[in-house]
């Protein structure tokens, strides 16, 4: 991360990944890793829709590689309301 000259915080294009997989580590993968998952899968929905499966792949890489990360337990972990 670097910062821009107005003082904001600026994450490589190639940093995303990282920053998502800490996050999800700081908050607890066993609690925020489906919302934090699932709001990036949202965020590209529309868009993967209509690409071809090479770039829709590319498009859901990050949510991928957070899910990865962690453990098939903790993947498919199942809360009660």
């Amino acid at each position: 991360m670097s910062r821009s000259i107005t003082g904001d915080i600026v994450i490589s294009p190639g940093g995303y990944t990282s920053f998502f997989v800490h996050l999800t580590e700081v908050l607890g993968g066993d609690e925020f890793l489906a919302p934090i998952s699932m709001l990036l899968v949202e965020k590209v929905t529309g868009r993967v829709v209509r690409q071809s499966q090479p770039d829709a792949q590319a498009s859901l890489s990050i949510p991928l590689s957070i899910l990865h990360h962690y453990g098939s337990a903790t993947q498919v972990q199942v809360r009660p309301p």
